[in-house]
């Protein structure tokens, strides 16, 4: 017999007479061929039932997770082959193996479909919206065939479906407003309007303006439906759907009795789309959550493990004993962007660059985000900075070659830290100043490849000894406080510069320093 998954108690002579663990079952199915060679050793295995413990499934690769499959059947698989593989056929061992990839494609669609099920939905609405007008227009002038709808037509479906991703990510339907009307009204609108645009450029498109009007005007509908049908279906924490697909886990984050009072308040208000796993704390509280029976997660130091373990959607601060700067500090350093933050204010004072307010009886909940981390923000910076530097590269090639071809062996390799804090090589000339042409040739190299950016936090050397905060975005050749470096006379200084950026960060934002850049010297590195 084995007792897989049961807290197991051996005399360290049966460990040492059996081997101990073998390590090709790290994590998993261990305990199975502990159990089996103890077996075959002898000695006797005893199941105790009347002993109890908390045993948290799967959590070490986190059990809907694909890694989970994968790693779980292939220790399976190991022990098949590790005791059983020799007097079988073939064939055989190629279906266990065959049944181990099925599961985890299972497992990876399942995950995959309802993280993104509205936009999927979305987008087969679009495409069918797109096509059934085409079905229609044609129809009614010389007759409809698929022939010529799938040789002519189809680059409209596909051109919709881009435009409308993208408009709708600008708009930030996705992945944080999946059930908002009026952000699927403007990426709607803003779709349209870009697809009635190229009727007149391209020729394709032209004879199609009937359809851009009768899709514009049906498939806003048909989205709207869907959300308003959902919304009405969906009742505080119970839904048809799920509570994970429309609700949002959320966790609370503050001192024990602010995260207590608006535990009790988004609990009271029932139609709120809130799924409450639990709280963080800042103090220990003396067992004042245990007694209310809420939920203690963790502490504020493993919040970001602890988003992970719970798959959390939305985090809420309480600002009773966590000041704005210790919480903008908190999410720039987990690095989680897909995330929704927001804010219960510890008085009615608003806070600069809020974009809404959701109102819980006396407590208002404040929406807070980065700029920096939005997915349209993130590409269109990383495709500004290769458009940039691109030209630049070429034009400094002529003048950094017979530097490079001079000093190649002079190069020495530059560690720095990278926007998580570990080291990041890059290569330069340290006998002379970043400005020169050979640096800034190798530098911007290094942008085009995506290790570095045009604008963004310091290049700190790891030579240097300075410890860095994590702030969540690249290392940059500028950036803003590379060009207000005199005006920086403390630390709260230096971070009020960095969360200033990471707030309020935007294309002409960047514009802006790479101007000053031009004209402020930056100190040496």
């Amino acid at each position: 017999p084995a007792i897989s998954g049961c807290f197991m108690m051996l005399r360290r002579e049966v460990l040492e007479h059996t081997g101990g663990f073998d390590e090709r079952f790290f994590m998993y199915c261990e305990d199975i061929d502990l159990c089996h060679r103890i077996n075959e050793a002898g000695f006797n295995i005893w199941y105790v039932p009347t002993t109890q413990i908390i045993h948290y499934k799967g959590e070490s690769t986190k059990k809907n997770n694909v890694d989970y499959v994968v790693t779980f059947n292939k220790a399976l698989y190991q022990f098949f082959e590790k005791y059983y593989a020799g007097g079988s056929l073939f064939i055989f061992r190629w279906l266990i193996v065959a049944g181990i990839i099925t599961r985890g494609v299972v497992i990876y669609a399942r995950n995959f479909l309802r993280e993104n099920f509205p936009l999927i939905l979305d987008t087969i609405i679009l495409n069918a919206m797109v096509m059934g007008s085409f079905i229609l227009r044609l129809s009614l002038k010389d007759g409809f065939l698929w022939e010529n709808y799938f040789h002519q037509y189809w680059v409209i479906n596909l051109i919709s479906t881009l435009i409308f991703w993208g408009a709708a990510y600008y708009a930030e339907v996705y992945p944080h407003h999946r059930l908002s009307i009026q952000g699927i009204i403007k990426a709607n609108l803003w779709t349209f309007l870009l697809l009635a645009s190229l009727t007149f450029f391209l020729k394709q498109f032209a004879f199609s303006r009937m359809v851009v009007l009768i899709a514009a005007f049906i498939s806003p509908l048909a989205m709207i439906a869907w959300r308003s049908l959902l919304k009405r279906r969906y009742q505080g924490d119970g839904s048809v759907w799920g509570r994970d697909l429309f609700s949002k886990p959320t966790i609370l984050v503050g001192d024990a009795g602010s995260v207590a009072t608006l535990y009790r308040k988004i609990r009271e208000k029932r139609d709120f789309s809130y799924d409450l796993l639990g709280v963080v704390t800042v103090n220990a509280g003396d067992g004042e959550l245990e007694k209310l029976q809420i939920p203690v997660l963790g502490d504020l130091e493993n919040l970001d493990q602890l988003i992970l373990m719970h798959r959390a959607r939305q985090v809420i601060f309480s600002s009773e004993l966590l000041s704005y700067e210790k919480i903008l500090r908190t999410m720039s350093q987990m690095g989680m962007p897909q995330l929704e933050y927001k804010i219960a204010p510890s008085n009615q004072e608003v806070m600069i660059g809020k974009s809404s307010i959701e109102r819980l009886d006396d407590y208002p909940l404040v929406d807070v985000e980065y700029a920096i981390g939005k997915p349209f923000n993130r590409v269109s910076k990383r495709v500004t900075d290769v458009l940039l530097a691109l030209p630049m590269w070429l034009v400094l090639l002529p003048l950094a070659g017979p530097f490079l071809l001079a000093r190649v062996r002079k190069l020495a390799a530059w560690e720095i830290f990278d926007r998580r804090g570990k080291a990041m090589v890059l290569w330069r000339d340290p006998a002379r100043r970043l400005r020169h042409p050979l640096n800034l040739f190798l530098l911007i190299g290094a942008v085009l490849r995506g290790k570095l950016s045009l604008v963004g936090a310091p290049m700190l050397g790891i030579a240097t000894g300075f410890s860095p905060s994590n702030y969540w975005y690249q290392p940059g050749l500028t950036g803003l406080v590379q060009i207000n470096r005199r005006k920086i006379l403390a630390p709260d200084d230096l971070e009020k510069y960095h969360l200033f950026y990471l707030k309020n960060q935007s294309l002409l934002l960047d514009g802006e320093i790479l101007l000053k850049s031009v004209f402020v010297r930056q100190p040496a590195s």
